[in-house]
């Protein structure tokens, strides 16, 4: 042990004699870094150096020599236009694999000037002020296989710009001014396989611009000025996987646009101006898994515009203009697993739109105008896991309609306008995790709801007008994490409501109408974490209310009618960090209520009227924010005076004069109390 130590040691000591002087630091035998260190020329370099890196410098020029046996140089960010120049020598870097470049204002390069990098594979020369890479300009970098040439000022592609780079496999041209390429361009460019285009100013693509490129399988075509999709320029590209024509100005897709495409996986098309597709426009596309045409202007679809993608596993549709989907639209997408059809304005849905799709798994309805839905539409969606369908003008939900859908996790029917719930709606999802029916109409729960949902976590049921809660109706729900109740018309809880909720987390009963908690409200919610009260008529509460939340983190009381709190209300409170008692009728706090509360980090109390009065304890709350400032949050005022309690200045004099009156009328505790917090203050 002691000897692989010491070689350790002696390693070490060595890589450490070595390293350039600081600031530059040695990572290992073979790496030299330096980045950000307002470097002006290179460091020495210790022999053996294969990596180095040098971002954020302010290097001008490269040195003569010592880059002999480097593999992989970093020199993004620096100042090399000031020395690389068209007619600029290279040192020897014949070892060199990888050359980053990026942001150094450099202007193009010249014919033949990276030559002597015969080695490298990666080449960044983005964020630069290229405005050309001109025929020759690669010629020597027959290993080159990716080029990052985007955020340049290129504004075409010559013809023989890119000979001398016959390995190239990755070519990066994004966010240039790119408007044309000469044809004839990538006629040696067989081995390319990615090519972005994103963010130029091209308005077309010519017939044989992309021939030789014969084996190029991902083209991004996106963020340009397209107004019809290039179809004869992509007869030359018949084996492209990935095909991105997002965010131009298509408005019509014809007939036979990708026939020719029929290894085609991805298709993206959204972000345009797309009005109308023709019948055939996607045929030859037997291969393709992905169809993205949302965001657009689509207000019909052909029944059978589909028919050809037998192999589609997502459909993209959301934010079209969608009214109505013929029955048979989707009858030959039985691999389909996502389906998203919201924000569209579709009304009504035909019964059997989706019985052909046997492995979907996410169905988005969401943001449309359904009404009504008939009771057999999901029963053949047996691998379903995600519905939503919420944001539509449902009133009524036809019961079984979820009875074949077992394998629901998640089920959003909120914001709608539902105004009740057949008592087995929910029978048999036995695996639902998240339940959404907030913000609909509903003004009663049958105490069977949610019987079977034992694998139930979320359950969201506020911003509705229920009223009292039937006994049992969550006590199935062992799982569940967090409840909302807030903002229905609740005016009382019986001691049993949460009854077998152990697992829960989060309660929300806020902006209801709640008079009174009965002390064995929270007996079962032992694991409650968050308590959220504000908002109701709550006028006192029992000591003992809160005793079972052990690990209670936050509680908020703000806007209630409380006047005053038991001393022992927080007792057992250990963990709470956040208290709210904004907006009561709280006029003091007696002595002890807050000291149970060794974590609390928040506290809020304004919009009391506190009072200030020599009779009042108010020398208690007074005196813990003098020792908590940093807790409390606000600032309490007293009633009778325009002052913060934290302050209260009109104590001074006149409770000293009571202090000469007899002791009857001025407690001998209160006095002593008194006198503590005049020495704390250096009053007396």
């Amino acid at each position: 042990m002691l000897g692989i130590l010491s070689t350790v040691i002696m390693a070490l000591i060595s890589v450490a004699a070595t390293c350039p002087a600081s600031p530059c630091e040695c990572l290992d035998n073979v790496t030299v870094s330096c980045p950000d260190k307002r470097l002006k020329k290179f460091p020495n370099l210790p022999d053996g150096t294969e990596e180095l890196y040098m971002a954020h410098n302010l290097i001008q020029a490269f040195p003569t020599s010592g880059l002999e046996q480097l593999q992989f140089l970093d020199l993004t960010k620096n100042r090399l236009n000031v020395s690389l120049t068209s007619n600029f020598i290279w040192p020897n870097m014949s070892s060199l694999v990888k050359l980053f470049l990026r942001g150094n204002c450099l202007g193009s390069l010249g014919p033949g000037q990276l030559q002597g990098l015969s080695a490298l594979t990666f080449l960044d020369l983005s964020e630069n002020h290229m405005e050309a890479l001109h025929p020759g300009s690669l010629q020597g970098l027959g290993q080159l296989k990716t080029l990052i040439l985007t955020l340049n000022q290129i504004n075409s592609l010559q013809y023989g710009a890119l000979s001398g780079a016959p390995a190239l496999t990755d070519l990066h041209l994004s966010s240039n001014s790119i408007v044309e390429f000469e044809e004839g361009v990538f006629e040696n460019s067989s081995k390319l396989v990615k090519l972005i285009l994103s963010k130029n100013n091209l308005v077309s693509i010519g017939n044989g611009t992309f021939r030789g490129a014969v084996n190029l399988s991902h083209l991004d075509l996106s963020g340009n000025k397209f107004d019809f999709v290039p179809i004869a320029a992509l007869r030359d590209v018949s084996q492209l996987h990935s095909l991105y024509l997002q965010k131009n100005s298509i408005t019509f897709i014809p007939e036979d646009a990708f026939s020719e495409l029929s290894h085609l996986r991805i298709l993206v098309l959204n972000n345009n101006c797309l009005s109308k597709i023709a019948e055939d426009s996607l045929s030859g596309l037997f291969h393709l898994g992905q169809l993205d045409l949302s965001y657009n202007n689509l207000k019909s679809l052909p029944s059978e515009v589909f028919q050809y993608l037998g192999r589609l596993e997502l459909l993209d549709l959301y934010h079209n203009n969608l009214t109505y989907l013929p029955e048979d639209l989707f009858h030959n997408l039985t691999r389909l697993r996502e389906l998203q059809l919201d924000s569209n304005k579709i009304s009504s849905i035909p019964p059997g739109l989706f019985h052909m799709m046997p492995k979907l798994r996410e169905l988005q309805l969401a943001n449309n105008q359904i009404s009504d839905l008939h009771k057999a539409l999901f029963s053949s969606l047996r691998s379903l896991r995600k519905l939503y369908l919420d944001n539509n003008v449902l009133s009524k939900i036809p019961r079984g309609l979820f009875h074949k859908t077992k394998s629901l996790r998640e089920l959003q029917l909120d914001n709608n306008h539902l105004r009740s719930l057949a008592r087995s709606l929910f029978h048999g999802l036995t695996k639902l995790h998240f339940l959404k029916l907030f913000n609909n109409r509903l003004t009663a729960i049958h105490p069977e709801q949610f019987s079977t949902l034992g694998e139930l976590r979320e359950l969201l049921l506020n911003e509705n007008l229920i009223e009292d809660l039937p006994k049992g109706v969550f006590s199935k729900l062992r799982s569940l994490k967090i409840l909302d109740l807030n903002n229905n018309r609740l005016t009382a809880l019986a001691s049993t409501d949460f009854d077998g909720l152990g697992a829960l987390k989060e309660l929300n009963l806020s902006f209801n109408q709640l008079h009174d908690l009965p002390y064995a409200t929270f007996y079962s919610l032992d694991d409650l974490r968050r308590l959220l009260l504000q908002n109701n008529r709550l006028v006192s509460l029992h000591p003992q209310v809160f005793s079972p939340l052990v690990d209670l983190q936050e509680l908020d009381l703000d806007n209630n009618q409380i006047k005053l709190l038991h001393p022992d209300v927080f007792q057992g409170l250990h963990h709470l960090q956040k208290l709210h008692l904004k907006s009561n009728r709280l006029s003091t706090l007696v002595n002890g209520t807050l000291e149970p509360l060794e974590s609390l980090k928040i506290l809020h109390l304004e919009g009391n009227p506190w009072d200030c009065s020599c009779r009042s304890p108010i020398l208690y709350i007074n005196n813990w924010i003098i020792n908590n400032n940093q807790k409390l949050q606000d600032k309490p005022m007293c009633s009778s005076i325009n002052r913060p309690i934290s302050q209260p200045a009109n104590l001074l004099k006149p409770c000293v004069s009571v202090a000469c009156c007899p002791r009857s009328k001025f407690p001998l505790e209160m006095l002593t109390v008194l006198t503590a917090w005049l020495l704390g203050i250096g009053f007396l």
